[in-house]
């Protein structure tokens, strides 16, 4: 159960990693000075910035938070992993 929390833990933080990584350049000021057919081209732009990097920070997250649970669960001596 506690693999599963780190999952869960580690692709929560690879989202809001995301929202401030790939989200944040989309809104910034410079928006308002910009024609619309401009606009669209940023926003489709930051739109795949912003799931590149939920996807960078999934694949990085996930499995580091999978290994800390089982090195943490070794040293505290705690039950053998898939013996739950």
């Amino acid at each position: 159960m506690s693999y599963l929390k780190a999952a869960v833990s580690a692709l929560i933080a690879a989202l809001l990693l995301d929202a401030v990584t790939g989200a944040g350049e989309v809104f910034t000021g410079a928006l308002a000075k910009l024609p619309p057919e401009d606009k669209q081209v940023l926003y489709a732009a930051g739109v795949g910035d912003a799931l590149n990097n939920t996807a960078f920070f999934v694949l990085l997250l996930l499995p580091l938070a999978v290994v800390l649970v089982f090195f943490v669960r070794r040293w505290r001596g705690g039950p053998a992993p898939g013996s739950e």
